[in-house]
């Protein structure tokens, strides 16, 4: 688990940890994450981005790549407990 500076470089495009296992998210990832926080549907969010629902979940996979996490749940709960949310 990473402090809340640690989590701040995930956004800022710096590598984190020893073996930087957690890297960037960018803009895309994090309004994705953050469209799901507030309850939207993955066709509201694509509606939202201006993007095809492919796109919000190959955001949503690859950001719980970066954060080491798997399914919606999981990938919210660890961008919660890195304040990214």
């Amino acid at each position: 688990m990473h402090d809340a500076e640690g989590a701040h470089r995930i956004v800022e495009d710096k590598p984190i940890g020893r073996a930087g296992a957690l890297t960037v998210l960018n803009r895309q990832k994090l309004s994705v994450l953050r469209l799901y926080d507030r309850g939207f549907s993955t066709d509201e969010i694509a509606r939202r981005l201006g993007v095809s629902t492919d796109s919000v979940s190959t955001y949503l996979r690859r950001a719980g790549q970066k954060l080491g996490a798997s399914g919606r749940v999981e990938i919210l709960r660890k961008g919660k407990a890195y304040d990214l949310l």
